[in-house]
């Protein structure tokens, strides 16, 4: 039978959690998943836009590709350090969310002009979303 004593129980375990912590960000991971999950949820609610906009009926690549658009604009705004000012915030997640729509707009030869429009209005509900902070009294 393998005998440790309390020290060096207590070592190990701690060497573990900071392995654990390093290995899956502790709390941070909290962030990118919430971004991930706001960017698929925002992916679906634009796939059916797009899906009812569109005079034909769309491929299933393109709509997968307008959807992982919007899950990798969510993992990008969970990224983005904390932003003090609304201004700052407004100006990050209009410019941010309309540069990362642009990527998936150009790649389409500039079909869906209210896709894109929209990746500045969704950029706004990430960033604002991410980085809610309640004040407590």
């Amino acid at each position: 039978m393998l005998s440790m004593d309390t020290d060096s129980f207590n070592r190990m375990v701690l060497y573990y959690n900071s392995i654990m912590v390093s290995i899956c960000g502790g709390v941070f991971m909290k962030k990118y998943y919430k971004g991930i999950l706001l960017g698929a949820g925002l992916g679906v609610i634009c796939i059916v836009g797009a899906s009812l906009r569109s005079p034909e009926e769309l491929s299933t690549l393109y709509l997968f590709s307008f959807w992982f658009n919007r899950v990798m604009m969510g993992f990008t705004f969970s990224l983005l350090p904390t932003v003090k000012t609304t201004l700052n915030k407004i100006f990050i997640g209009l410019s941010l969310g309309l540069l990362i729509s642009f990527m998936f707009y150009s790649a389409t030869d500039f079909k869906d002009l209210m896709g894109f429009l929209a990746g500045g209005a969704y950029g706004l509900i990430l960033i604002f979303c991410l980085q809610y902070n309640k004040k407590v009294l």
